[in-house]
């Protein structure tokens, strides 16, 4: 079964479904203010009339609707459908975990799924060309015109977007520094850096902060809740159930099923639960953060 990591160069907000909307804003945007300001292709005029400006903006709309569906929903349930089923026990320095056949495969996947992704752009700003121009120009050769445009006009955006993403990946993101605030009227302030945090967990109104001092394991109590702290703090931090979070940086091994899981955190006693409501979840962010890591 075919593996999906994701390459180095690859960017988590890529994934997510608010990055996707952001991204699909942004290029709405570049799209129209590109044909509007430029008229880079001679046909595609406005010439500052309604039906100019209509015809511009639903080639904008159309090219960010079609990246909308792809990478926020169909990628989704592509990645679902070729992610492998649950195994009895997962853990990171499995000798079946090859990271070069792994990241090989996962470049071939981006590849494949970049080119099909370019062509149904390509494909949806054809129709729509012809639509304008009732089906005069349907042809072969019209639709390779239109794919040079469309390369033309996203080429220097996604190379921005590849080398932004470079840039914030390059970064560990677990060299970050942290202030968990207590919500008391004299609030507490724990410090800490994120690679030391282990786990956060729920007690009602209270969060018990796990994290290393000194390659010891220590435990403060604030004054707080974990859905306040889970829209803030960023990842590797993960939920695993409804009251713990953990972080994957500080993983020891993962033992996975079809109703959930364990998983044991470096110098803890204790494992903790995965739920089953969050095991999907669990087990795409742990596999990629592998991929990532390794």
């Amino acid at each position: 079964m075919l593996e999906l990591p994701s390459p180095r160069f690859q960017s988590d907000v890529l994934y997510r479904k608010e990055g996707v909307r952001i991204i699909t804003a942004v290029s709405f945007t570049c799209v129209f203010l590109i044909l509007f300001l430029f008229e880079p292709f001679g046909e595609v005029r406005h010439d500052f009339e309604l039906t100019g400006v209509i015809r511009i903006l639903s080639y904008a709309l159309v090219s960010s609707g079609v990246f909308l569906c792809c990478q926020g929903y169909l990628l989704g349930v592509l990645q679902h459908a070729l992610r492998p089923a649950h195994k009895d026990s997962v853990k990171k320095d499995s000798a079946n975990n090859d990271p070069t056949n792994k990241f090989s495969a996962g470049i071939v996947f981006w590849l494949v799924w970049y080119g099909f992704l370019f062509l149904a752009i390509a494909s949806s700003m054809f129709l729509m060309k012809n639509l304008w121009m009732d089906f005069t120009v349907f042809s072969w050769s019209e639709w390779g015109v239109v794919a040079y445009r469309v390369l033309s006009i996203s080429l220097l955006p996604l190379l921005v977007l590849v080398a932004l993403s470079y840039r914030k990946s390059s970064t560990s993101a677990t060299s970050q520094e942290l202030t968990i605030k207590s919500l008391d009227k004299n609030p507490e302030y724990l410090r800490l850096n994120l690679r030391d945090l282990v786990s956060i967990k729920s007690d009602d109104n209270y969060i018990a902060v796990a994290y290393f001092d000194n390659g010891a394991v220590r435990t403060r109590l604030l004054r707080n809740k974990l859905t306040n702290l889970e829209l803030q703090l960023p990842p590797p931090l993960l939920r695993v159930h409804r009251s713990c979070m953990i972080n994957l940086a500080n993983v020891e091994s993962v033992q996975l099923n079809s109703q959930g899981g364990t998983v044991h955190m470096k110098a803890a006693r204790e494992a903790i639960r995965v739920s089953r409501r969050s095991l999907d979840r669990f087990t795409r962010e742990w596999e990629n953060y592998c991929q990532r890591t390794n």
